[in-house]
């Protein structure tokens, strides 16, 4: 059986600060023709990602980890029964 999936405010905060701290400075360093969208995930010069392209990373990264074909949103409404199957109660 698999390891409760495990909340950590402090780590997962600090990951989102350091992760915020990067897009600071590649915007920075990109200068005035960076897009600024306000967004977490972007490209280098700040435009969103198509959400096709995040899609279509997505089917590869399950396919790459032998998973069964499933669309990204499947995958969203499928986390909370399994999160529960490896002892999440969801809480934090």
């Amino acid at each position: 059986m698999l390891p409760p999936l495990k909340y950590d405010p402090e780590r997962d905060s600090r990951t989102l600060i350091v992760h915020v701290e990067r897009l600071d400075q590649e915007r920075r360093d990109f200068g005035p023709g960076y897009h600024d969208h306000g967004v977490l995930f972007c490209w280098e010069d700040g435009r969103p990602p198509h959400p096709d392209t995040i899609t279509r990373r997505f089917k590869q990264l399950a396919a790459a980890a032998g998973l069964p074909e499933i669309d990204l949103h499947d995958a969203g409404t499928a986390m909370p029964p399994l999160a529960a199957m490896r002892g999440s109660t969801g809480r934090r």
